[in-house]
């Protein structure tokens, strides 16, 4: 990859006793693709719009497996083995033939969380269905409304674009940032934002959010 190229002399004329390997992945920035996963996590790119090829991520924990109750595990005498099944959902059939429906043995599992980070892009309506419903969104606010030409201009968003977007695709938080040195109070871009879509909050530097 391009970055490879540049970077790879550098680390390894600068970087030479790293205790830890840089590894280059490259990925597409035009499409929706899932770029990496384990047990219980997976990361897809999401395209945007910049005057660079540029994208963004959507983090998404994965299905998590129903809680076994356990006093009608024991009361059912259900043997170890069938367990997991009954963690993924299953029924359970005695050995006389009775089934005893897994809403009965589980309860529901714990809902998943899911975060997409939308850095610089002009608004797009597409990422709608990529994005719809996550828990957190971030998503860049270089300009005010004052600015809607110059946002167009240099494929940036405005604060009340990315309330729209946050809006439509009924995410539950918005979170903003990248905002342009030219504002001295980053108020204005809460205020335009929250009069469209009020859970929106402004990035801090250190900032820990929990959901």
């Amino acid at each position: 990859s391009d970055a490879e190229r540049v970077f790879r002399p550098q680390l390894d004329y600068f970087c030479r006793d790293l205790p830890f390997n840089v590894r280059f992945n490259a990925i597409s920035t035009n499409q929706n693709e899932m770029i990496y996963e384990d047990k219980a996590l997976k990361v897809s790119t999401l395209p945007l719009r910049h005057r660079i090829p540029t994208c963004g991520f959507l983090f998404e924990e994965k299905e998590k497996e129903r809680h076994l109750i356990r006093d009608m595990i024991q009361f059912y005498n259900i043997p170890i083995r069938e367990l997991a099944k009954i963690k993924q959902g299953e029924d359970f059939i005695t050995s006389e033939g009775l089934i005893i429906p897994n809403e009965r043995l589980s309860r529901p599992a714990d809902p998943v969380s899911r975060y997409a980070y939308c850095s610089d892009t002009i608004y797009q309506e597409k990422l709608i269905p990529l994005i719809e419903g996550v828990d957190l969104l971030y998503h860049e606010a270089t300009f005010a409304e004052d600015n809607k030409a110059r946002a167009k201009e240099t494929f940036h968003s405005t604060a009340v674009q990315a309330a729209t977007l946050a809006q439509k695709a009924q995410v539950k938080k918005l979170i903003l940032g990248h905002f342009s040195a030219r504002y001295q109070d980053d108020s204005i871009f809460l205020q335009e934002a929250q009069e469209i879509f009020p859970h929106t909050i402004i990035a801090k530097e250190s900032m820990q959010i929990r959901f």
